[in-house]
């Protein structure tokens, strides 16, 4: 009776264990070559006090609520590829500096091809979509 449980437990341990390896292969398959890695570490909403967004020469500050979760979202599409070596591009065309609750700050900036972010830069996934997207949100009325 007791090798019949052990059986059953090994059994379903390996299941499991193969469960995980296939899930891990396919997050690591859409990761690296489908839609790339997102930014962690991007505050949520709900800790946002105020926004400031610029784009070239153009400052906006937000502190709508309905705006800074606009904001926030819009860090989603700074999906980036992790095998692509960031080109040497020079200055980011858009910063978006995130202020939170607390005073503390944090700021992410994107050119067409690159985003600067935590000190270090990355290849975008999907080029140009990030600056057009905020030029649009944010600095339509403007243009």
């Amino acid at each position: 009776m007791e090798s019949r449980a052990k059986k059953i437990i090994r059994s379903v341990l390996l299941t499991l264990l193969q469960t995980v390896l296939v899930a891990g292969l396919i997050v690591g398959i859409r990761i690296l070559w489908m839609d790339g890695m997102i930014l962690t570490g991007i505050p949520s909403a709900d800790e946002v006090a105020k926004v400031t967004v610029s784009c070239l020469d153009q400052v906006r500050e937000l502190t709508d609520p309905d705006e800074i979760a606009q904001a926030v979202q819009l860090a989603g599409c700074l999906k980036y590829d992790l095998l692509a070596e960031a080109g040497a591009s020079g200055m980011p065309l858009v910063t978006i500096c995130y202020t939170r609750t607390d005073g503390r700050q944090v700021s992410v900036a994107a050119d067409l091809e690159t985003v600067w972010w935590k000190g270090r830069t990355h290849r975008l996934k999907e080029p140009e979509i990030f600056v057009s997207l905020t030029k649009g949100l944010f600095f339509a009325a403007e243009n």
